[in-house]
């Protein structure tokens, strides 16, 4: 086992979730030192409530909630809205305005229990995103718009050559 000299670490280490992380080390020592952070995570409400594969994410903003830094549960009540497949082969199917309403208030929901009580402020990017017309925009028009196409665009291409080379370790 690891030694880490902030709590909040010690305790996800504790409980095996711990692993693969990028930069742990330098996040304890903040944390160490007292410091307060803000801890975010996004959920998305494509469904009435929350399920299990959630778990790890609520129980890591639940103990930050404990150790006094601030949480920020986020609910995509905008990203909802336009159908972001997100690693998927297909496009998400698009919900009415209703729909992704009635699913975040239940996700809001599931969130407050899980979190228990814990102070955290659940904030929804659709309050503020919703807007400026950037959903309908991406909704409406942007769903239309084929990926072949934008990519067939050279100007598409070398930009996205050049971060594709940027984010490579050798490039």
């Amino acid at each position: 086992m690891t030694v880490f000299d902030s709590e909040p670490i010690r305790e996800l280490d504790r409980r095996g979730l711990v692993k693969d992380c990028s930069d742990i080390r330098g996040l304890d020592a903040v944390l160490a030192t007292g410091k307060r952070i803000a801890v975010y995570a996004g959920f998305d409400p494509t469904a009435r409530s929350l399920h299990v594969g959630h778990l790890t994410t609520l129980t890591v903003l639940r103990i930050f909630a404990r150790h006094g830094h601030e949480v920020l549960p986020l609910i995509g009540t905008a990203t909802a809205m336009i159908g972001d497949p997100t690693g998927r082969t297909a496009a998400r199917q698009m919900l009415s305005a209703d729909d992704v309403g009635q699913n975040a208030a239940g996700v809001f929901r599931s969130i407050s229990l899980a979190l228990g009580g814990a102070h955290a402020e659940i904030v929804r990017n659709g309050d503020w995103i919703g807007e400026t017309g950037l959903v309908w925009f991406l909704r409406e028009v942007g769903s239309r718009i084929p990926l072949s196409h934008l990519l067939a665009q050279e100007s598409v291409k070398s930009r996205l050559g050049a971060e594709i080379n940027a984010r490579r370790p050798d490039g």
